[in-house]
């Protein structure tokens, strides 16, 4: 609100001390935000000197994470992206490790069997549901927001004297700054989209309309039958 929509990526310092996964999801937990990322692991090793692997805190994740979010369109998923300049993940965790953090809302970072090192899932501490618990959904709402006000705050609408044609005007830069948002891919689509004056507070227009997301694709499930016929019948004498 106040026209500062933030949002924060959180990562830990295992280089000294370790941090271990309870503690992480223990503190995303508590934190339990749409608008925080908290990262694991606590270390990462990226090249020193010679080429030598150094650890440094889980941290540079975060930061790493940050620059990949606003590189890109806000409704790209931070889901299987690869993060650059690192190395290597010591001290591995199992499926089953990375699978409980995402699930209480930490946002793992793996490195797979051909050695890039990415997103496992982009996930905030929020995981209550689809719409919270997505870290490019939260910016798809941002940017929404952003973008209406600014469009309504430049049109010169606000300190005008309400007339017959206010709400008209007001609607149709409400209706172009979601069109522009929707050719973006921004947002995926809206509708409803109503102006009204409110009689108790007659200084005031409100803007109504509902919105629909660009969700991302996390899971593909495959399902298949065993057919044991052959398709074909022989006769043998």
């Amino acid at each position: 609100g106040n026209k500062s929509e933030r949002r924060g990526i959180h990562g830990f310092d295992g280089t000294s001390t370790p941090v271990p996964s309870s503690e992480r999801i223990s503190t995303a937990s508590s934190i339990k935000s749409d608008r925080v990322m908290v990262t694991s692991p606590d270390t990462v090793q990226i090249a020193g000197r010679n080429g030598q692997p150094v650890a440094v805190p889980g941290w540079t994740l975060a930061a790493a994470l940050a620059g990949r979010t606003v590189s890109q369109n806000v409704a790209i998923p931070l889901t299987r992206k690869t993060l650059y300049g690192f190395l290597d993940i010591p001290g591995r965790a199992s499926e089953a490790e990375k699978t409980q953090e995402s699930q209480n809302g930490i946002c793992v970072v793996e490195k797979t069997l051909q050695g890039a090192i990415r997103v496992r899932h982009g996930v905030t501490t929020d995981p209550t549901s689809v719409t919270s618990r997505e870290w490019s959904i939260t910016g798809q709402r941002d940017e929404q927001v952003w973008r209406i006000r600014e469009s309504l705050d430049n049109d010169g609408l606000i300190g005008s004297i309400i007339t017959d044609t206010t709400l008209i005007n007001v609607k149709a830069t409400a209706a172009a700054a979601l069109e522009s948002l929707v050719m973006e891919n921004v947002i995926r689509d809206y509708q409803g989209l109503q102006v009204r004056q409110l009689v108790n507070q007659p200084d005031v227009v409100e803007v109504r309309y509902e919105w629909r997301a660009n969700a991302p694709l996390n899971y593909i499930i495959a399902t298949f039958s065993l057919d044991l016929t052959s398709g074909t019948v022989a006769a043998q004498a």
